[in-house]
């Protein structure tokens, strides 16, 4: 690598108005880097990519890069000018940064739409939101730039144009920064990691799939240093120290159940793959059922859509669907749940069934009502979120709005703010069944993260249309693979476990030659009656685990410090066992503790 950075600003400070943007920025953009940018929402990641590209002055600060850098950035949302075709687009595009006497550039522009699949003369202002996405990138790509900066390049695309992209960023010639909801994608891609936290960047020199670890040691080593002082800053830190290790306990608790429930669906796979409906138990409908289908197909005149495909759904599983972009997938869920009558085959519906719809496009939001009347449309201050009543704003804060867009119109909204909304609205309906199509588009990963901890306590059954691999792996039993001839196969597991029995590589499971017996979920009305209320019992046992939690890490630092002693083991062994053996027990305490400050916390914010 480079000595020599590209772009590098250190010492800086910026502020807008009164607002204090960053303070003490300090970063090195190196020739070939494959930098992912993490942060919360509002952070700073625009401001952070707007300084990169010299559109914003430092108030304080040293900015240098290489004469004559040029840098290219790929929005999130991508404006284009009216009756421009793609080819136009691309070609104006690729001018930006390419001299004149190096002569036209319509045979690069031509060979970027066509790695793209796009047609030259599409009219980018009648464009879907994909295709706008795919001809942005075939220009973003095309550029023979120093630096590239991409803000969640891989919305609105299928996983073969995913992995693709993964492919180009690795070839890209200049260096590349991304902002991206797709943890895999990040893993894949990353050879550094950028975190923007509390003001400023904290860098880590290896890609995303070491982040949480990190961003743990980062958090913990701060409370050491804060720990003998009594401030705002030391209490924030604690805060977030407890929240990110408890998280990642809870989301592998998680991981473990759903690794029960995979192997469970395995066995129903199995029969009925095998068994083809032969057995009388197969065809009883009852509650438990929740969709059968045997041999459905679809065609489009001589065009057959979906091949004959067989499948068995009961209550409480969560099935992934994902393919090419128009292979079929929101056909085949909607001859699942009985929108759409199969060209042949039958699907038989399970009884008592809600189903809750939350669609791509999200057509069903009426852009002149506010959000407050989208979430509220018969009146009111509350509205009933799976059971029990909440505040229209205290629920519009979960979904990541301030309290001031509550009367602002749905026609005001981006697109990520539309999705997130359309998720508040389906997600508060009372359901037993759940189909989304593509939900994490637009989304910032820390609505994202949000939406992964509501589905996973979901006790109904899931339908999930996904090209996001990292979200399917966290939150399904199964997956269904479409490929472009409209073959369709079923999958135990999530799309890790899809690759591994793609390639006939064994995944470690269970075995389970029977089916488990299936514990029947909670009704969203049961749960709702045994569901904690943030009183004064639950207050004061915060304040304690707010006393306890601190007490229980110094005694675990004392106790680790006493064992490290090389000549204890050697000179007392019986005291050495004792003392171990009161770590592990105080360690799992201290576990416990920081999961119930969590859910403590989070109940506070509930009824705040």
């Amino acid at each position: 690598m480079s000595t020599v950075p590209l772009l590098s600003v250190q010492n800086a400070k910026i502020s807008f108005a009164d607002k204090l943007i960053f303070r003490d920025l300090e970063l090195h953009i190196y020739p070939y880097d494959r930098i992912c940018l993490v942060g919360k929402n509002g952070a700073g990641k625009s401001t952070l990519f707007k300084t990169i590209m010299g559109l914003i002055e430092l108030d304080e600060g040293e900015f240098f890069h290489k004469p004559g850098l040029q840098v290219a950035y790929l929005p999130q949302d991508i404006t284009m000018p009216e009756g421009i075709t793609a080819l136009e687009y691309v070609e104006a595009e690729l001018r930006k940064f390419t001299p004149p006497e190096f002569g036209p550039v319509t045979h690069r522009a031509e060979k970027s739409l066509d790695y793209v699949s796009m047609p030259y003369d599409l009219k980018m202002d009648e464009a879907s939101g994909g295709e706008k996405r795919r001809v942005g990138l075939a220009a973003a790509l095309a550029q023979e730039v120093d630096i590239l900066l991409l803000d969640e390049p891989t919305n609105h695309l299928d996983v073969a144009m995913i992995q693709q992209l993964e492919q180009d960023v690795k070839s890209f010639k200049g260096a590349i920064v991304v902002v991206s909801h797709d943890r895999t994608f990040l893993q894949n891609v990353s050879s550094k990691t950028w975190w923007l936290n509390r003001k400023t960047i904290s860098e880590m020199r290896k890609g995303y799939s070491h982040f949480e670890e990190w961003q743990e040691q980062v958090v913990a080593d701060e409370m050491k240093q804060l720990e003998k002082l009594d401030t705002k800053l030391a209490q924030e830190t604690r805060w977030l120290h407890r929240g990110v290790t408890a998280r990642r306990k809870r989301n592998q608790g998680r991981l473990n159940r759903l690794k029960e429930m995979r192997t469970t669906r395995a066995t129903v796979i199995s029969s009925v793959q095998n068994v083809h409906f032969e057995s009388a138990e197969l065809k009883r409908l009852s509650g438990k059922l929740v969709i059968e289908a045997e041999d459905i197909e679809m065609k489009f005149g001589e065009r057959r859509l979906i091949r004959p495909f067989s499948t068995k759904i009961l209550r409480g599983d969560r099935v992934g669907v994902f393919g090419p972009n128009g292979s079929g997938k929101s056909t085949l869920i909607r001859m699942l749940i009985g929108d759409l009558k199969p060209t042949r085959g039958r699907v038989r519906i399970g009884t008592q069934l809600n189903v809750g719809y939350f669609e791509q496009q999200h057509h069903n939001l009426d852009p002149t009502k506010t959000l407050w009347e989208t979430l509220c449309p018969n009146g009111g201050d509350h509205l009933m979120v799976q059971g029990k009543y909440k505040h229209v704003v205290a629920y519009l804060k979960d979904f990541l709005f301030d309290p001031d867009q509550a009367k602002s119109y749905v026609a005001t909204l981006s697109g990520g703010e539309r999705n997130r909304l359309a998720l508040a609205r389906i997600l508060a309906r009372e359901t037993n069944l759940l189909v989304m199509d593509e939900p994490t588009n637009d989304l910032d990963m820390d609505t994202l993260d949000l939406l992964i901890d509501l589905l996973s306590d979901y006790q109904g059954t899931l339908l999930l249309i996904s090209h996001d691999r990292d979200f399917i792996d966290k939150l399904v039993t199964s997956t269904i693979n479409i490929d472009a001839n409209g073959e369709v196969n079923e999958y135990a597991g999530g799309y890790s476990d899809f690759m591994h029995q793609k390639s006939n590589t064994p995944v470690p499971t269970k075995p389970a030659p029977k089916a488990a017996p299936k514990k029947e979920p909670t009704s969203p009305k049961s749960a709702s009656n045994t569901a904690r209320k943030f009183g004064f019992k639950e207050k004061f046992r915060l304040k304690e685990l707010n006393e306890l939690i601190p007490q229980f890490e110094s005694q675990l630092a004392r106790l680790s410090q006493q064992i490290q002693d090389p000549d204890l083991a050697m000179g007392d062994y019986q005291k050495f066992m004792r003392l171990t053996q009161e770590y592990e027990t105080l360690k799992n305490t201290l576990a416990a503790a920081e999961e119930e400050w969590l859910e403590l916390e989070e109940l506070q914010n509930d009824a705040s």
